[in-house]
């Protein structure tokens, strides 16, 4: 995963390229908890979920989550929150 760089794409969808990094962060948050196969809420910033639950629920448990990308951050080795696989590819 990562946070994307290209700025059109972001002014395409009508999203802030520089809340860029705020979403990833709620993101990471809001999918392991929807690939629990549970019901889940999640009230976030920039979005919210609501009794939503992921059907079939993934088999692998937890599902590891390798972040990757060219920035500084990617590049000294991930993500600098959570339990988190970096990967700078």
């Amino acid at each position: 995963m990562g946070t994307g760089y290209l700025k059109g794409e972001f002014r395409a969808l009508g999203v802030d390229f520089d809340e860029r990094n705020a979403i990833f962060d709620e993101a990471l948050d809001a999918l392991p908890l929807h690939w629990k196969g549970e019901p889940f809420s999640y009230k976030g910033l920039h979005f919210e979920a609501k009794d939503a639950i992921a059907r079939p629920r993934p088999v692998q448990n937890p599902i590891p989550i390798w972040i990757g990308g060219n920035s500084k951050v990617a590049s000294k080795g991930g993500w600098p929150r959570g339990p988190r696989a970096g990967c700078p590819c």
